[in-house]
């Protein structure tokens, strides 16, 4: 998706400066009409032959009163309206239909005319014919090739024309509003992708939740489904209450928080990018969402692991002990484990913005050994803890806990000076 920068860098720069370089110096056979005409007096000059023996051998079939087909006769009228030399080309726009009209019932004609089969256009006039037809197509085709670029650069021609045939403005009175012109451009340019951008980032947000829930009420019947073939002694009264005991709602409130921090599940919606891959990820979410769950099951196998979404979970399990612990904060021996590791991801962060050259931790086990060792092993993690726990437990979860790390870290060079200072 386009930035505004890059918008700036691509219409501002590029565009304004190319118009700048050349406004001055156009003449009138580079605008579009100017271009156009020359292209189709070539046209016409190589069209001479075609044009003066198909123009001879319609009029003469004509007053002969011999059948004509009706190939033939729409190629030739089509080759005739342009092949003409002296025809007034004003209207490149209608010129461009008449080429398409041309390139159409010439092959059209060529290809009802050519092969052993066909019994036309094998000898004689009707070989000449049909060979004519291709050599128009073959014509007509780079003139439409090049047609198409001018369509792509109609704006700056629009400018050169106004330069070069109908000057009602001076030098810097034209490039001041060309400037005008491009920041309108730009602008446009701007409002529509960011228009887009937000409307795919509103759309996956209300997909992400939908799909949260729907993978949650899978796992729900999954879950029931097991517990009932492992309890097949229950009558349907009793597994009834034990489903009203946990109902879905319940659990889909609870567990959505914890599946929008999981590796597998937000793993699979980073990789809807765009459009095109909401919609099929939509697809599978139909007919119950059974499609979508095993696909984020699947997905979550191999998912990689993610530190930030890591930090968020044990962020998130710090504060539901302090919501257990009726608002008390837990004390430092119960913040040991989740406080090791915050400092462990970002101790991995670390390793791999420094472009580490030995072997980064950075995945599920690499991570929970070095939070283990961390929680069990490190004097200088021993010496940090002993901090109060409220100090600790607020820096691990304030914003991404960057402040515990920070603090964690002044601690490692306060304990290292100590180690080199002389005895």
């Amino acid at each position: 998706m386009p930035t505004k920068e890059a918008l700036d860098n691509q219409k501002r720069e590029a565009g304004r400066e190319k118009f700048k370089n050349e406004i001055t110096s156009i003449e009138h056979e580079k605008t579009l009409v100017g271009l156009f005409t020359e292209k189709m007096l070539k046209l016409q000059e190589s069209l001479k032959e075609e044009v003066t023996f198909i123009n001879k051998d319609y009029q003469s079939r004509l007053e002969s009163g011999g059948h004509i087909s009706d190939e033939y006769r729409e190629y030739a009228d089509a080759l005739l309206s342009i092949g003409t030399p002296g025809t007034h080309l004003v209207d490149p726009n209608f010129f461009y239909q008449e080429l398409q009209k041309l390139k159409t019932t010439a092959a059209a004609y060529a290809n009802s005319h050519s092969g052993l089969m066909s019994g036309k256009g094998v000898w004689g006039r009707g070989a000449k014919r049909a060979n004519y037809a291709k050599n128009a197509v073959a014509a007509v085709d780079g003139v439409l090739e090049a047609f198409e670029e001018f369509k792509n650069e109609q704006v700056e021609y629009q400018y050169e024309r106004n330069i070069g045939i109908n000057r009602t403005m001076s030098d810097e009175e034209y490039l001041e509003k060309l400037d005008q012109d491009i920041e309108e451009m730009i602008q446009k340019g701007i409002d529509a992708v960011e228009k887009e951008a937000k409307q795919f980032k509103d759309s996956k947000a209300s997909f992400i939740e939908q799909a949260a829930e729907a993978w949650l009420t899978c796992k729900y019947n999954e879950t029931f489904e097991q517990f009932k073939a492992q309890n097949s002694g229950m009558s349907d009264k009793e597994l009834e209450a034990k489903k009203q005991a946990s109902p879905l709602a319940d659990y889909v409130e609870k567990s959505k928080p914890y599946l929008l921090e999981n590796d597998g599940f937000m793993g699979y919606m980073e990789q809807i990018t765009d459009m095109e891959t909401l919609g099929q990820a939509k697809q599978l979410l139909e007919q119950g969402g059974m499609g979508l769950y095993t696909a984020i099951n699947e997905f979550g196998s191999n998912a990689p692991f993610n530190l930030d979404r890591q930090i968020k979970r044990t962020q998130r399990r710090l504060n539901d002990m302090k919501a257990e612990n009726n608002g008390v904060i837990p004390d430092v021996e119960q913040l040991r484990q989740p406080l090791s590791e915050i400092i462990a991801a970002y101790q991995i962060k670390n390793l791999i913005n420094n472009d580490y050259k030995g072997n980064i931790p950075n995945t599920k086990d690499g991570f929970t050994q070095m939070a283990d060792g961390y929680c069990n092993q490190s004097p200088i993690f021993g010496e940090f803890m002993l901090k109060d726990n409220q100090t600790l437990f607020e820096k691990a979860t304030k914003d991404k806990g960057g402040n515990l790390w920070s603090d964690y870290r002044s601690t490692m060079n306060l304990i290292g000076e100590r180690r080199v200072e002389p005895s």
